[in-house]
């Protein structure tokens, strides 16, 4: 007859464990031992060391080194396993097994910080095959700490892996959801930046390290082994629980401040948990239980407090955290029951913080959603609001687009008659004062460019050259635009180029151009006398430093940032005063971007400002040396400065150089001198004979509206200010650029051209300039009337003119090339953008010129179609 029985106080403890055991083939008797781990010399002594030690009064939950001995007899052979009854958190164990001569026949050992994967996935149980007769078993258990007594307990092979399934599949499927969630929600904090989402992250991350470890999937899976991974986490898990609820409630410092700061408590003294655990490992677990505490009922009192205030996120978390309270409580309670089932104990606390983590997900799932419907109905109204701001662009690039096609005919006109006026034989002075009408127009064009272009950068259709281009006559031609100024505000205008700096470069001209103008334009507004200067220098390799300095009111550092608005001026006071619509600098910043480099200023309130960039530019050739070994004197009794830059140049060119602020008599007589370079604010007839005299060349550079008043004289030149390398080259005598130096001839010669414009003015301009270049030219002012003249004669080039009432450039166009024309036909127009010029191509044009238009231009464009 079998018989069951324990070693324990108490007559209802024993007859409850006795109840698991009712169906088996053995007798099993247990008791704790009081001994110590130096009571045990040798295995072999193990036995008789214990069989007379007292019965013990069990562990102590705060860890310790403790023993269980067991006594079992068998009818039969056995196939059994060992396990622990109530806790699954052991760090390590041993079983010693002897049979009934007190021999050790068996040593088995495990725990979660065993390196070795136990036979049973999961589990601590280990199997012992028996034959029948009467065993002794004696149990080693180390642990800094237990959840609950961790009873020994024998079941048979097949029981025991009946018994464990269930446990394994709530194991498996707890932290599979506990890595999905944290998985799910490490991502969303990254990509949603969400402080909330990576601390939820942190709380469910702390417990599966936890709860992997104490159910032994580490080790069973990759290895890993360690106590510490049981304790650490949990306490982790605590302090980003607490940081989680502060942001899910919204509690802050404003809103909430006595809970904000109960918060800031709570992880500060969570934290200092954590190197308590470390040195004293046996307190893990009531440091833990603790931080449970602490963060339960923290989350409870704040979503108490803010479903009060009617915050529907705390009503749903509540209940999340009802759901793990109760659980957790119940968790806690049972430890010291030693009734309670292995798979009570380990799974109650798993299943009620999974439970909580999917209850706490669907809160931020719900919260998701109501950021979501908030953030689509702000994201409605923006795009309201982007609809109407777009509406709004449009309609003013319309206007500024319609504005530029008004204003680009009639300084169409004013170009042509310009060039036109300059081609015949006419005294100096009258030259100049053209040449002031030019360079007034070419401003205005300017201006006229800019809006434009700020509406193509919009649209991002705004295209850049690169081709070779004379560095030197770009920035002369820029500084003339200005040279008129300096009279009116006492400025002197300086173009500092640096002496290695080639004159011929590869970059988009056009755009440096009006990078410079802008640049100019806003440093004149703005300085009233002084002086202001370009300066160019190599930055590094195939990179040119720019800059535009001044020495005006300069700008304020809180200033500084929003001048490069469009349509932005310091205040109103500036607008008064200087002018300008604001968008000069937007313009500057967008085609430096565009051209590889960023504008930057750097700028003292009362001392001046400097507007720099760097671009990539590549060279093409080195400034050529023109007069090697030759005499030079510069005479400068003002505008020493320029004199100096003039002195710079020379040298590099290999000249001998003598600079004097007061001609001397005895060096007149002496030198022989090829070249005179004079930089003076007034014209003197007595200082010219005298350099004449000398038989040298004269350049002389003087105010503007002197210049103009001058007779021209052989072996002399004036110039306006300000000195630049382009007019030393001129003087010099260096080869230019092809296009500057061929003159306007009659190329054209026997071309038969139509010209078609609406406007009567432009009509007769460009019939002259053609003229001009050699061409026979029939004006029409309108479409269909030119049509009929091609109809019925021999045409070699149309110049056709778009915006023209009854038939437009683009449906004449069209007619013409069902008709059967094929000649070339060149729009002639002032709309410039890109879907302007795709419409010309479209409708059967073959070229674009705009308007105003140079003649050197129309020659270049009217001859590449003719010789086609």
């Amino acid at each position: 007859m079998l018989r069951l029985g324990t070693w324990f106080n108490g007559a209802l403890l024993a007859g409850l464990l006795a109840l698991p055991f009712q169906a088996l083939a053995y007798d099993q008797y247990g008791r704790w031992l009081e001994m110590s781990p130096s009571a045990i010399d040798s295995p072999s002594g193990y036995f008789d060391a214990v069989k007379d030690r007292p019965t013990g009064t069990g562990v102590r939950l705060t860890g310790g080194t403790f023993w269980y001995g067991t006594q079992l007899s068998l009818a039969q052979a056995e196939h059994l396993v060992i396990d622990f009854r109530n806790t699954f958190v052991l760090a390590s164990f041993t079983h010693y097994v002897y049979d009934q001569d007190g021999q050790l026949i068996a040593q088995l050992h495990g725990g979660v910080t065993d390196p070795e994967r136990g036979e049973y996935f999961l589990r601590h149980g280990q199997s012992l095959r028996l034959a029948s007769g009467d065993y002794r078993i004696l149990t080693r258990i180390d642990s800094p700490y237990f959840i609950a007594i961790p009873e020994p307990y024998l079941q048979t092979d097949a029981q025991y892996r009946q018994s464990i399934r269930v446990p394994m599949a709530i194991t498996l499927v707890g932290l599979g959801i506990f890595l999905a969630l944290g998985f799910y929600y490490i991502v969303m904090g990254l990509w949603r930046r969400s402080l909330g989402d990576t601390l939820y992250a942190g709380f469910i991350i702390g417990n599966l390290v936890f709860n992997s470890a104490s159910h032994l999937v580490l080790r069973d899976l990759f290895g890993l082994t360690g106590f510490y991974l049981t304790s650490v986490p949990i306490l982790f898990s605590n302090v980003a629980y607490v940081g989680f609820v502060m942001i899910l409630l919204g509690i802050s410092q404003k809103r909430s401040p006595r809970f904000f700061y109960l918060g800031i408590a709570a992880i500060s003294l969570m934290m200092l948990f954590w190197p308590v655990a470390m040195l004293q490992p046996q307190w893990s677990l009531e440091l833990a239980r603790y931080g449970v505490g602490i963060f339960a009922l923290y989350g409870l009192s704040c979503g108490i407090a803010q479903a009060l205030q009617r915050n529907k996120v705390a009503y749903f978390y509540l209940v999340a955290n009802v759901a793990f309270v109760i659980p957790a409580f119940f968790t806690i309670s049972l430890r010291n029951i030693n009734i309670a089932d292995t798979f009570l104990i380990e799974h109650l606390g798993l299943i009620s913080v999974g439970l909580e983590v999917l209850l706490l997900a669907q809160v931020m799932s719900y919260q998701v959603g109501l950021v979501y419907r908030e953030r689509e109905q702000r994201i409605r109204e923006a795009q309201q609001a982007v609809s109407l701001a777009r509406e709004s662009v449009l309609a003013k690039e319309r206007f500024l687009a319609n504005m530029s096609h008004e204003l680009r005919t009639p300084l169409n006109a004013i170009h042509g008659t310009v060039e036109l006026l300059k081609s015949q034989p006419l005294e100096l002075r009258f030259r100049r004062q053209l040449d002031t009408i030019h360079q007034s127009s070419k401003f205005l064009l300017y201006l006229i460019n800019d809006i434009l272009d700020l509406a193509k950068m919009s649209a991002g259709k705004m295209k850049l050259a690169k081709a070779p281009f004379d560095l030197d006559r770009m920035l002369q031609n820029v500084c003339d635009l200005y040279r008129s100024n300096n009279e009116l505000k006492e400025v002197d205008l300086l173009i500092e180029v640096a002496p290695e700096v080639p004159s011929v470069v590869v970059g988009d001209e056009s755009r440096l151009k009006q990078v410079l103008a802008n640049l100019l334009s806003n440093a004149y507004k703005f300085t009233d006398e002084g002086c202001i200067s370009i300066q160019v220098r190599f930055d590094a390799a195939d990179h040119l430093y720019f800059a535009v300095v001044d020495s005006g009111v300069g700008i304020a550092p809180e200033h500084q940032d929003v001048i490069f608005d469009a349509f932005t001026q310091v205040d109103d006071s500036s607008v008064r005063r200087h002018g300008g619509a604001g968008l000069g600098l937007q313009i500057c910043t967008r085609l430096v971007h565009m051209m590889g480099g960023e504008l930057h200023v750097t700028s003292t309130p009362g001392e001046g400002s400097t507007f720099h960039f760097v671009l990539p530019m590549s060279t093409e050739r080195p400034l050529a040396p023109g007069i090697q070994k030759s005499m030079a004197i510069l005479y400068a009794p003002h505008w020493q400065r320029m004199a100096e830059l003039a002195r710079q140049d020379l040298i590099s060119m290999d000249a001998h150089i003598v600079l004097m602020e007061e001609l001397d008599d005895a060096e007149l007589d002496s030198a022989n001198v090829e070249h005179w370079l004079v930089f003076s604010r007034h014209y003197d007839s007595d200082i010219l004979a005298r350099l004449r005299a000398t038989n040298g060349k004269v350049l002389w550079f003087l105010p503007e509206s002197v210049v103009y008043d001058l007779p021209v004289m052989p072996g002399v030149e004036f110039e306006a200010a300000p000195y630049g390398r382009y007019h030393l080259r001129r003087w010099i005598g260096e080869p230019l650029n092809a296009s500057e130096v061929l003159p306007i001839t009659e190329s054209l010669h026997n071309a038969h051209i139509v010209a078609v414009d609406d406007n009567p003015i432009n009509l007769r301009v460009v019939t002259a300039l053609l003229e001009k270049l050699g061409a026979t030219v029939h004006g029409f002012d309108n479409a269909s009337r030119a049509i009929d003249y091609i109809r019925q004669h021999s045409v070699d080039l149309i110049l056709m003119d778009i915006q023209m009432p009854d038939l437009d450039g683009l449906q004449a166009s069209e007619r013409l090339r069902a008709q059967g024309f094929s000649q070339p036909i060149i729009a002639f127009t002032a709309n410039v953008s890109m879907r302007d010029r795709e419409a010309c191509t479209a409708s059967g044009m073959n070229d674009v010129l705009v308007k105003p238009v140079r003649m050197e231009q129309l020659r270049k464009t009217v001859q590449k179609w003719l010789v086609r």
